[in-house]
């Protein structure tokens, strides 16, 4: 159906959340009388929608309703519920002429009545915590990690509109220390910080593989080599042929390396369950630099290195940190 400006909305109706619960509203009660901007979006909690459309709207509010906008609604697909679970993670705390305050609904007045007469029961949420704090306990400079750093990011709007500035972030230092052991043990199977990230499992697999008798190591290598020559001279041979094939045929080589792989960690495993050495330096590798499948320094205390290496660990540290590095760091120390 073509619209144009000027053009009565079709008669209709709603369902939107309230304090008491789902109800109807039609497009006469939402739009007589009003200027209202609405918007309809593929679906709640899609990516687009969840990073795109609706974060524009929620920040503008203001802006757009000092332009005479009573109003702004939004529609989708999904059911109230889901709605109204997807308005309070946007944000979306102004429902019409009503406040989310947990599972209620409040007007302007009964919140601010509610504040004043119970204010112990009202805490500012995960965006504004930081500002609150920082207004009460001023701060110069906060030092935190990648996810620390991406928050702030989007608490900065916040901090403008409330306090008229910024508290500034810097990153803060973030390693994985490597002692003796894990060195020589990575020496030793040409496997490096990486592997471990991977996890457990796979760690042990990685070990059983490097753990191989030479032939057999000679021989997985040769079975890679030779599909990858056979499958590069049958990939021209076909491209002469037919052009269009060439990716076929690279899907087939890739396929059966995967097999190879496979076959590889199946091998990797018999191993790894003949042989208990492998299982000792994995589980070592694992508790000491990726303990519980968390970094090294969300898990082990600081301290514990400090009273094995004692102070002269911690110039170890300020001689090998490179300040200018705002990723995670791998340092030897012992």
């Amino acid at each position: 159906m073509t619209i144009k400006a000027g053009d009565k909305m079709p008669e209709g109706s709603f369902t939107h959340m309230t304090k008491d619960g789902p109800q109807k509203m039609t497009t006469e009660q939402l739009f007589a009388g009003k200027t209202v901007v609405f918007f309809s979006v593929p679906g709640a909690f899609t990516p687009t929608c969840d990073a795109k459309h609706l974060p524009g709207f929620v920040e503008l509010a203001d802006k757009i309703k000092a332009k005479g906008v009573d109003t702004i609604a939004c529609t989708a697909v999904n059911d109230v519920f889901v709605m109204n679970a997807w308005g309070k993670h946007g944000g979306v705390g102004d429902q019409g002429d009503e406040f989310a305050v947990g599972e209620d609904r409040a007007s302007r007045e009964e919140l601010l009545e509610r504040i004043d007469r119970a204010p112990e029961k009202f805490n500012p949420n995960v965006l504004l915590r930081p500002v609150v704090q920082d207004y009460l306990l001023p701060t110069l400079v906060y030092a935190g990690g990648a996810a620390e750093v991406a928050y702030f990011a989007q608490a900065g709007v916040v901090y403008e509109k409330l306090l008229g500035r910024v508290t500034p972030i810097l990153p803060r230092f973030s390693a994985t220390l490597l002692e003796a052991k894990p060195v020589r043990i990575f020496a030793h199977y040409q496997l490096g910080l990486s592997d471990v990230f991977m996890g457990p499992e796979k760690l042990r697999e990685a070990l059983a593989a490097r753990s191989f008798p030479p032939d057999l190591q000679e021989r997985f290598e040769e079975a890679y080599a030779s599909v990858g020559r056979s499958m590069a001279a049958l990939g021209e041979s076909i491209g002469k042929l037919d052009s269009t094939l060439v990716d076929a045929t690279e899907n087939t080589r890739a396929s059966m390396a995967n097999y190879i792989d496979r076959l590889r960690a199946k091998v990797a495993r018999a191993e790894q369950q003949r042989n208990e050495v492998i299982t000792r330096k994995a589980d070592a590798l694992s508790n000491g630099l990726y303990p519980h499948k968390s970094l090294q320094e969300r898990e082990v205390a600081g301290l514990s290195l400090v009273a094995r290496y004692g102070l002269g660990l911690l110039a170890i540290l300020y001689e090998k940190i490179h300040n200018d590095c705002h990723d995670h760091q791998v340092i030897e120390v012992g």
